[in-house]
């Protein structure tokens, strides 16, 4: 079986459809301005590149990597478990 590649429109699905929401789920975030402003932050920015990788992350490993870029303006990528 062959993996199908990871375009841009298959990554922006897979964000819209499922991290996203499950992010913002972890977060407590439902107010239009707190989404709008998920959606302007440094982590999306880099979620939304697909050779970052991040989109692999747990909901909750995000979640956290959010938290910390609202509270000290900076988040830390996880090294990659093997």
């Amino acid at each position: 079986m062959t993996a199908t590649p990871l375009t841009s429109s298959r990554l922006s699905t897979l964000l819209a459809l499922s991290v996203v929401p499950s992010i913002l789920k972890e977060c407590g975030i439902t107010k239009p301005d707190e989404i709008h402003a998920f959606y302007q932050s440094k982590l999306y920015n880099m979620l939304s590149q697909d050779k970052t990788g991040l989109w692999h992350l747990s909901p909750v490993t995000l979640a956290d990597m959010y938290r910390s870029e609202c509270t000290t303006g900076q988040f830390e990528t996880p090294e990659e478990q093997s």
